[in-house]
């Protein structure tokens, strides 16, 4: 499995593109600017069908599971482009995709002109083996028989798990944790950036390699060089939850994964644990003529990521507030800034009410913006690189917090007279809204006062974010309108 001593050079210059399927996953989606800046065009396949804005992409939509798309997204895209050149190959979890990737690069021949087909894979996996062993042995095959050209791509486990996977994304954010079943076996943890490179040159060289690329990074880390890390770049101890095999099929199954997919996927790890991945090699420098990223780099630019939801006070608090907030049975509405703490403080301290059936509506205006990283539990210069925060003046927040309270009341006024409504936001940003509420006159949002006729602010624990509750009394005295209940996302500790 030699590497080539140089780096592969693109250089078709037929206008024929590539179909990218599992076009918006980990690799899909960073091979598709490397088409672009080849000059190449890319067809985002996906069961949405959607692509970013302004991508230039073409997007179709595509299901492995639904056979019955397949020959339009490829009619689509030779409508637009005359052709494919190639086609990239991600495969769905299922134990056997043989017979599916056998039809489809069949089909993908005879409907757009197809002549290469790039498989994703696995390190872990040999030609021949369960999964996509078959359909590499499918490719192998298809290539002797002279019909296509091929090139497998069997990236080791990928540096982007941990922030894009929800097992390990939930467990670090949450638990303080990351789990395997590899004891203290290693992994050359590869970049997603660098998988992508490899299969762009797998998909567009003059001539098709027709063979597998082993794509390995760096250095060979286990999961408690992982965890450690973590530790050292997010200033918070991560562990590693070293357990059994049979434990983590499970925790696969928790999260979603069918049962036989789950035991395959915990196998790996075992196999991990006896030393199957305990190698390295230089193909990513000999394809891509640059070295393979370092796990380190990937987590110190991706840590904010990883960034608890709530501290453990701010567990607490949500946890007071479900037990004592006093209209728990009673609320219709439950609206909430558009941020991840916001929607889990809704999902936490009022999880009866979503239970019951009541929806979170998010209603971007209920946004603070703040130098304070607690508000939003993002770094201050990540927030001013994202469009769903443009606030930068103080006059801009009050106008927003107008046009919120306009929207609420519009709420108010079409709701039931039996009716509560819930907004769940932030602290700063209330104030900010109901400064010259006359309903809300006198409101301290640090105790327990008056907030207008006959109405009052519920106290609970000390230093818990209070709730503010407008009464019959106060809802008659500004006209009836039902209820107006408020709390917001509490300040993290």
């Amino acid at each position: 499995m030699a590497a080539s001593s140089s780096p592969i050079t693109n250089t078709i210059t037929a206008p024929d593109a590539v179909f990218l399927t599992g076009g918006t996953g980990k690799v899909a989606s960073r091979i598709a600017p490397l088409l672009q800046a080849a000059g190449i065009p890319a067809i985002i396949a996906s069961r949405s069908g959607h692509t970013p804005p302004g991508s230039g992409y073409t997007g179709v939509r595509f299901d492995w599971d639904d056979r019955a798309t397949w020959e339009p997204a490829l009619v689509a895209s030779t409508q637009k482009h005359g052709g494919l050149s190639a086609v990239f190959l991600v495969m769905p979890g299922m134990p056997d995709p043989g017979p599916a990737a056998a039809a489809f690069a069949d089909l993908a021949r005879a409907r757009a002109g197809a002549k290469r087909f790039v498989l994703l894979s696995a390190s872990s996996v040999e030609e021949g083996g369960p999964a996509m062993g078959q359909v590499h042995a499918v490719l192998r095959e298809r290539g002797e028989r002279g019909e296509i050209g091929w090139a497998v791509v069997r990236p080791s486990w990928m540096q982007e798990n941990f922030a894009t996977q929800e097992t390990h994304l939930k467990s670090i954010r949450e638990e303080n944790k990351v789990y395997s079943a590899t004891g203290a076996g290693k992994i050359p943890w590869v970049s997603a950036g660098d998988v992508a490179a490899v299969a762009f040159a797998g998909l567009t060289a003059p001539e098709p390699p027709n063979r597998d690329f082993l794509v390995l990074g760096p250095e060979l880390l286990s999961y408690g060089d992982i965890a450690r890390t973590l530790t050292e770049v997010l200033g918070r101890e991560i562990a590693h939850g070293d357990i059994s095999e049979a434990e983590l099929a499970r925790r696969h199954q928790g999260f979603g994964l069918p049962a036989q997919y789950a035991a395959i996927l915990a196998a790996m790890d075992t196999a991990i644990k006896n030393g199957s991945e305990d190698r390295l090699n230089d193909v990513v420098l000999q394809v891509t003529g640059r070295p393979p990223r370092r796990l380190r780099d990937f987590v110190e630019e991706n840590k904010a990521v990883w960034k608890p939801t709530y501290t453990e006070y701010g567990e607490q608090q949500c946890e007071n507030l479900s037990r004592t907030f006093p209209y728990m049975d009673k609320f219709t509405h439950l609206i909430a800034s558009p941020l991840r703490r916001t929607i889990k403080t809704c999902l936490q301290s009022f999880g009866p009410g979503v239970a019951r059936g009541t929806q979170i509506v998010l209603l971007p205006d209920l946004q603070q913006f703040s130098q304070a990283t607690c508000n939003v539990r993002s770094e201050p210069e990540k927030l001013r690189l994202d469009g769903a925060f443009p606030e930068r003046e103080h006059e801009q927040r009050e106008a927003r917090a107008q046009d919120a309270l306009k929207w609420l009341y519009s709420v108010s006024g079409s709701a039931g007279d039996d009716d509560h409504i819930v907004v769940v936001t932030h602290g700063v940003f209330v104030n900010v809204m109901l400064k010259d509420e006359e309903s809300f006159l006198g409101a301290s949002f640090g105790g327990s006062r008056s907030i207008g006729p006959s109405s009052s602010v519920i106290p609970t624990t000390p230093h818990l974010t209070p709730v503010s509750i407008e009464t019959d009394e106060s809802k008659q005295w500004r006209g009836a309108l039902p209820g107006l209940l408020v709390t917001w996302g509490s300040q993290q500790r």
